[in-house]
């Protein structure tokens, strides 16, 4: 079996590699002279090796999330706490509007907040799950 270093990468493979230079850059790690090199290098590369060279000074990336994610009740409740501040604040400023237009826009806004706040959820079960 051959070698993992003396391997073909793809595309991708480089592709990921460039990005992990590009954030090793943001991060201060590399000048932009040294990335722009290394990116000369990464793009002529072949096997795993030559890429394996272009990243080895640079410390391994954190596997999962960096900062722990929110859980989704704890989404869904905010949600709910900012909607009904909102909708009390709307309430007050239609003080002076018909009946029928309040209840109308009480409607609307509910079955927003009921949404949003599913898609929050949905949202922040999705990052927990990965």
């Amino acid at each position: 079996m051959a070698e993992h270093a003396a391997l073909r990468a793809s595309d991708s493979d480089r592709w990921e590699v460039a990005g992990r230079l590009r954030r090793a850059t943001a991060d201060g790690r590399l000048g932009p002279e040294e990335l722009e090199e290394r990116l000369g290098a990464l793009f002529a590369s072949r096997t795993y090796g030559e890429l394996d060279v272009l990243v080895a000074d640079l410390p391994p990336e954190r596997q999962g999330p960096a900062e722990p994610l929110e859980t989704p009740v704890a989404v869904w409740v905010a949600c709910v706490v900012s909607g009904s501040l909102m909708f009390a604040v709307v309430g007050v400023l239609m003080s002076g509007v018909g009946a029928r237009a309040q209840t109308l826009f009480a409607l609307v806004l509910a079955a927003t907040l009921v949404g949003a706040a599913g898609w929050m959820y949905s949202r922040a079960a999705d990052r927990g799950a990965s």
